[in-house]
Order: structure tokens, then C-alpha cells, then sequence
């Protein structure tokens, strides 16, 4: 069962959501038999600001991309950059909208990584200059835009998990010290 608010995840016969203490009402116990699995469901219950997290990751790997095309020395010096950012925007918008499942955020933002692959690999083959060019990243276009997702993936969750141990190291101890 999901909470009608901030969409968190809650156990069944709970009264009140324990993310936001939103009183939950019975008609949520209906939605709770739809099965949880499907990518439909996964798509519904996303939030306008996971949306916007996934589409900061999307635009910053077709910036890349185009970047790779373009010129392979900026982008070789500034690679850590772009996934950091995103991840600090990401944790900014997690922050503000309460959400703090690190499950919910790692499935959420995994989606924008994976279907931008394909749309990456396009945007390389359209924005090399030269028939050579062409033909590199039309054949073989599919191995940098690969690598550029898990160089990416690799430093987004660094940084997302960082900042969630941190998060909830802090939490307990706050607890420990005022109980």
C-alpha cells in the first residue's frame, strides 16, 4: 500500500504514513491489490520530482554525449562533474520532498539511466561532423555511450549513497543523544 501523498511505501492496517503522517483512508486499501510489480504501477507512482531528477540525468548524459562528439578533451576533464551535479540536485529535491527510501531513489533513477542509451547513441551518430565519424558511432557509438552510462551510474550513486549513510548515521546518533 502506498501513502496518497508522498507516495512511500506503507504496511498494510497502518493509520498514518510514517514518511509524512498523512492519515491514510480505506479506499488506499483498494489500490494495495493491484499487483506491485508492474512498470505501470512503477510509472504512476512516480512524483513530479523524481521526473525531474530523471530528466536532469537525461539532459546531463546527452550533454556528454554530444560533448564526446564534439570534443573528447573537455569531457575527459570535466566527466566526475556532470554525475556529481546531478546527484546534488537529485539529493536537494530528495531533501525537500521527504523522500528518504533508498530503494524508491536507486529504482526511480535507475530508469532514466537505462532508457537513455538508444537516444544517446542516436544523438552521437547526428551530431558527428564527417563520414568517418558517421560511421564510428554508428557501428561502433553503442561502446562509448555505454561507457558514459556507467561512468555516470557509478558516480551518481557514489555520491546518492554517501549522503544516505551520512543521512541516517546522523539520524541514530541525533536519537542515541536525546533518548
Amino acid at each position: 500500500m502506498y501513502c496518497e501523498n508522498c507516495k512511500s511505501e506503507i504496511e498494510e492496517g497502518t493509520k498514518f504514513c510514517t514518511q509524512c503522517g498523512t492519515a491514510i483512508v480505506l479506499e488506499s486499501k483498494i489500490e494495495s491489490k493491484i499487483p506491485k510489480s508492474t512498470s505501470f504501477h512503477l510509472f504512476k507512482s512516480m512524483t513530479k520530482s523524481e521526473l525531474f531528477v530523471g530528466g536532469i540525468i537525461l539532459l546531463s548524459l546527452i550533454v556528454q554525449a554530444i560533448m564526446v562528439v564534439r570534443s573528447s578533451t573537455i569531457l575527459e576533464q570535466t566527466q566526475f562533474v556532470y554525475p556529481i551535479v546531478c546527484a546534488v540536485i537529485a539529493i536537494i529535491i530528495y531533501i525537500k520532498n521527504n523522500i528518504f527510501e533508498l530503494k524508491r531513489i536507486i529504482v526511480r533513477s535507475l530508469i532514466a539511466f537505462f532508457c537513455s542509451p538508444v537516444l544517446l547513441w542516436i544523438l552521437m551518430v547526428l551530431f558527428s561532423c564527417g563520414e568517418y565519424e558517421v560511421a564510428y558511432y554508428l557501428f561502433a557509438g553503442l561502446i562509448p555511450t555505454v561507457k558514459l552510462i556507467i561512468t555516470n551510474v557509478l558516480w551518481f550513486y557514489l555520491v546518492i549513497l554517501g549522503w544516505f549513510f551520512g543521512y541516517t548515521i546522523i539520524k541514530k546518533f541525533n536519537k542515541t543523544n536525546k533518548g
